[in-house]
Formats: structure tokens, C-alpha cells, sequence
């Protein structure tokens, strides 16, 4: 008996609970209003790139960050060299191995240095949804 009553009251939270929660869906926010701001806004990306940076000057992912910031500013060399310092560091993440090698296509590095960064990525990431990198024109 006791552990109807257990039963009964956990039905009874989790049900105010989902009340509470279908009201704030339905009536507090606006719909549409959510936006990431880490995505949509280059500055806060550039800050959250800068206090990683800081926080942990040697991680790959620090360089990653870096690097990215750079290519999408089109600054392609400054991306290359925040690339290679991140794999240096024997930076494993699958951003930075395909930016890495993405970014050899964009700077006109040798052939064989594009197909090893390809091979490293594909080896760490055999079953990845992202486009493979490619020599050849789309």
C-alpha cells in the first residue's frame, strides 16, 4: 500500500511539473525567439575563441578556435599555421583534422600534405557526415 501512495505522489509532481513547463512553452516565450548567439554572432564567437585561448594556451582546440575565427575571415595562411599547431599538439578533433585539411586545399599546399591531413581525419573519423575534402572541382 505504502508504495501506491510512493507511486501516486511521484505522478502527481511529475504532472504539476509538466504543467509548469507546458505553460512556460506555450505562454511565456514568444515562439521563434530562440537564437544561439555562439553561432550567429562573430564577435561573441571571437571572445569565447579569445578566453580559451587564455585559459588554455595549449590545447588543440584553443588553435582550433583560432583558426576557424581566421578562415572565415578569409585570412587562409593564419588558419594553415592555427591548424598545424593544434595537430602538433596531437589534436584529434574531428573540427580541426577537416578544417586542417580543408584549409590545404584553400592555401595550394602540396598534394601528398592534403592527402595525409585527409587520411588522418578518416582514420579518426571513418563514419563522419562531413564532406570529404576534395582535389577535385565541384
Amino acid at each position: 500500500m505504502r508504495f501506491l501512495w510512493s507511486f501516486r505522489y511521484l505522478l502527481l509532481i511529475v504532472g504539476i511539473t509538466s504543467g509548469f513547463a507546458l505553460c512556460e512553452h506555450y505562454w511565456v516565450h514568444e515562439p521563434g525567439t530562440y537564437r544561439s548567439t555562439h553561432t550567429s554572432n562573430p564577435d561573441v564567437m571571437r571572445s569565447i575563441a579569445d578566453t580559451y585561448t587564455q585559459l588554455y594556451p595549449n590545447r588543440p582546440r584553443s588553435n582550433y578556435f583560432r583558426g576557424a575565427l581566421a578562415a572565415q575571415d578569409k585570412q587562409y595562411d593564419e588558419a594553415l599555421s592555427c591548424f598545424q599547431r593544434g595537430v602538433a599538439l596531437q589534436g584529434n578533433d574531428e573540427g580541426l583534422l577537416h578544417q586542417y585539411a580543408a584549409n590545404l586545399l584553400q592555401v595550394g599546399a602540396d598534394v601528398s600534405e592534403f592527402e595525409d591531413a585527409v587520411q588522418t581525419w578518416r582514420r579518426h573519423y571513418p563514419d563522419s557526415p562531413r564532406p570529404e575534402p576534395t582535389l577535385s572541382p565541384r
